[in-house]
């Protein structure tokens, strides 16, 4: 069975909360489709000069993919950037970037973009990595070994610096990215490559996740940690396993735990072992835990306080509410209970009110503030969501 198949029967048992945080997004943003106007450059940057920029390309969500032509590992590569969401061309605010290897398992950007639009993250930029699964082998691997008769590996500090020398400066002058806030995160042979990069160049990277690191290719690799934890610097960790994981990567996990917490270590370190999950199953869970846990949530300033409106006075804004490419916003009433409702969802979002015309969801950056004629009755909308706001107009 191909790594792929593998993931995907893995990520089976836990569709079930994909599906739930779906439908959270909906109920939270309303859709986070309806803000994703991330900008890119207007003009891109010259590729890094030991890599070519094969092609570029829309990609759903509002990401970008992109192929680079790496010299020095004689490959491609599909990196797709996944950004927040909002329109930040105007701010002159950097964002974190996360850089997911393996692609990031389909699932790193898009699940981060929805974490930050519900305010379960701050706000970044994921960044998924991809490669053939034989490739990856060679790339994760220093040192070439004897894998059942077959010498594998090989390329991992190439592999290295067209991470760190080549792409991430490329993106870092084309997206609005912070340089000192970058995260690597691997899972398994990606998992030992990520820690390798941890005890080869600890400040390389702000943090780093190591999900079930797979040591079978470097035995050594927990010696080296030791040694470096004294001096690494201030990297944050996540360290994480599934419960039900075989024994060797169990073993695994806890010899890296061990080395991250040696004498002196100046690392910043969390542990986690998520019970009843296999190698991928943990997977979803992983990155909804490990982006909270890096990059936690920034809450307003202010908490909103919810007032009583009378019913007349509610009654003057429900309505269908159309945006520029034609979906709408429903805002309808149960009593003094307002919901708002995208076209694209069967989900309702429930409003509280901060004024007469100005209503919000409890515990998110969610505001729907309304425009009023001279009577009263309301005449458009405005929806932000994370800063980020969209007008709509009411249907007659």
């Amino acid at each position: 069975m191909s790594r792929l198949k593998r993931v995907r029967s893995g990520l089976s048992r836990v569709r079930p909360l994909l599906d739930v945080l779906g439908a959270w997004a909906f109920l939270a943003g309303g859709g986070t489709s309806l803000l994703l106007s991330a900008q890119l450059s207007a003009q891109a940057p010259t590729a890094p000069a030991a890599a070519s920029l094969v092609s570029e390309r829309p990609y759903s969500g509002g990401a970008v993919e992109f192929v680079f032509r790496s010299q020095r590992l004689g490959r491609d590569y599909v990196v797709v950037v996944t950004p927040p969401v909002g329109d930040f061309a105007a701010r002159g605010r950097k964002f974190p970037a996360i850089y997911a290897l393996d692609g990031g398992y389909g699932i790193a950007g898009p699940l981060g973009q929805f974490l930050g639009s519900v305010g379960m993250m701050s706000l970044a930029y994921v960044v998924s990595i991809g490669a053939p699964d034989a490739d990856r082998v060679y790339d994760f691997i220093d040192t070439p070994v004897d894998s059942n008769g077959t010498v594998v590996g090989g390329g991992g500090q190439r592999f290295r610096e067209f991470l760190i020398n080549e792409l991430r400066p490329y993106l870092e002058a084309r997206f609005p990215i912070d340089p000192t806030r970058s995260t690597l995160f691997g899972h398994s042979l990606g998992g030992a490559f990520t820690a390798g990069v941890l005890s080869r160049s600890p400040d390389a990277f702000w943090a780093y996740v190591i999900a079930s690191p797979a040591l079978w290719a470097d035995p050594e690799l927990p010696a080296a940690l030791s040694k470096v934890a004294s001096r690494g610097g201030a990297a944050r960790i996540y360290l994480s396993i599934g419960g039900n994981e075989r024994a060797d990567r169990l073993q695994d996990f806890q010899r890296i735990s061990a080395a991250l917490s040696a004498a002196g270590s100046t690392f910043t370190v969390e542990r986690r072992s998520f019970a009843g999950e296999t190698h991928v199953s943990y997977l979803p869970q992983l990155v909804t835990t490990a982006f909270g846990w890096l990059l936690p949530a920034e809450r307003p300033a202010t908490s909103r306080i919810a007032v009583s409106v009378p019913e007349e006075m509610l009654e003057r804004v429900v309505g269908i509410y159309e945006l520029a490419d034609g979906r709408t916003i429903t805002i309808t009433r149960s009593g003094t209970q307002m919901f708002s409702q995208v076209s694209t969802s069967t989900m309702k979002a429930p409003l509280l009110a901060e004024s007469t015309s100005k209503f919000f969801v409890a515990g998110f950056d969610y505001v729907v503030t309304f425009e009023e004629a001279d009577n009263g009755a309301a005449t458009g909308l405005i929806f932000r969501l994370n800063g980020a706001e969209v007008k709509a107009t009411r249907r007659p």
